[in-house]
C-alpha cells in the first residue's frame, strides 16, 4: 500500500461531536483526510491525536480559518474537498461534487450556504434518493465544497484576515474570478451548526472581528459593497412585491 494522497481538509474549532461522525464517513468514501484543529479545548485534540488513518495538525492557538486551511492544503495533492467541522458530511458527496464539477466545467462545486438544517434528522442521508436543484454559484463554497487542483495552484487563503469569522470565501471568490474560474451550487439539505465558531470564540472572550475583516476585504479589493448583485436582486423584487400588494 502506497502513501496516502490527501484530498480533504477539515478545519475544526470545538466541534468534537460532529467531527467524530464525519471522519469515519470521509474515510469510508476513500478520502485522504487532513484535520487542522485550531486550539480546541473540548477534547477534539485528544480525539484527533488517537485517530487512525488521518493526518492531524494540532495548533496550540486559534490561528484563523485561512491559516488553518492553508496548513491543510499544503499536504494535499490534486482536487480537494474543503469541509468545516460544524457540518456533517453526506456520504457520497465528494464523488457527486467531483462529477458535477467535471460535467459543468466549473472549478468549484459546493453546497448552498442557506439550504442547511440545524436538525440532524432532517438532513439528507445521501444524494442518491434525492434530486437536489443545481444553480449557478455565487460565492465559492469553502464551508463544504469541491475544488479542482488549479484553484489552489493559483490562489491561496489570505492569512491577513486572522482569527474571527467572515469574508475569506468572498476573498477567494475574487481571486478565482481573476483567473476566470467560477463555481456551481447544489441546493441540498445538510446538517450544519451554523456560526458555531463565532459562539465558541465569544464564549472564550474572543471576538468574531467581523468589522475589521470587512474593512480589510473592502480595502484590498477597492469595493464599497461586498455583494452588489444581492442589492440588485432586492431592488428588482421590491417593485414586484408592491404590484402584488396592489392587486
Amino acid at each position: 500500500m502506497g502513501p496516502i494522497v490527501y484530498n480533504c481538509v477539515v478545519i475544526n474549532y470545538n466541534n468534537l461531536d460532529i467531527l467524530c461522525e464525519s471522519i469515519p464517513l470521509l474515510l469510508a468514501d476513500g478520502l485522504g483526510v487532513v484535520v487542522v484543529d485550531n486550539g480546541s479545548d473540548d477534547g477534539s485534540r485528544e480525539y484527533l491525536a488517537g485517530c487512525q488513518g488521518i493526518l492531524a495538525i494540532l495548533n496550540d492557538d486559534n490561528l484563523g480559518s485561512s491559516t488553518a486551511r492553508n496548513q491543510g492544503l499544503d499536504h494535499c495533492k490534486g482536487d480537494v474537498l474543503l469541509l468545516d467541522s460544524d457540518i456533517l458530511y453526506i456520504p457520497g458527496s465528494f464523488a457527486y461534487l467531483a462529477n458535477l464539477s467535471r460535467e459543468s466545467g466549473m472549478a468549484c462545486a459546493g453546497f448552498h450556504h442557506f439550504t442547511y438544517t440545524r436538525v440532524k434528522e432532517e438532513a439528507w442521508p445521501d444524494l442518491v434518493h434525492k434530486r437536489p436543484k443545481i444553480v449557478p454559484g455565487g460565492l465559492v463554497y469553502t464551508h463544504y465544497g469541491y475544488f479542482r487542483a488549479e484553484v489552489f495552484q493559483k490562489c491561496r487563503f489570505d492569512e491577513n484576515f486572522g482569527t474571527g469569522w467572515g469574508f475569506e470565501d468572498d476573498d477567494l471568490t475574487y481571486q478565482m474570478r481573476a483567473f476566470n474560474m467560477a463555481s456551481i451550487c447544489v441546493r441540498a439539505k445538510y446538517f450544519h451548526r451554523k456560526k458555531s465558531s463565532v459562539a465558541h470564540l465569544k464564549s472564550r472572550g474572543m471576538s468574531s472581528r467581523i468589522g475589521p475583516r470587512l474593512k480589510y476585504f473592502r480595502t484590498k479589493w477597492g469595493i464599497a459593497k461586498v455583494h452588489p448583485e444581492r442589492t440588485r436582486r432586492k431592488a428588482v423584487r421590491k417593485p414586484e412585491a408592491a404590484e402584488e400588494a396592489a392587486c
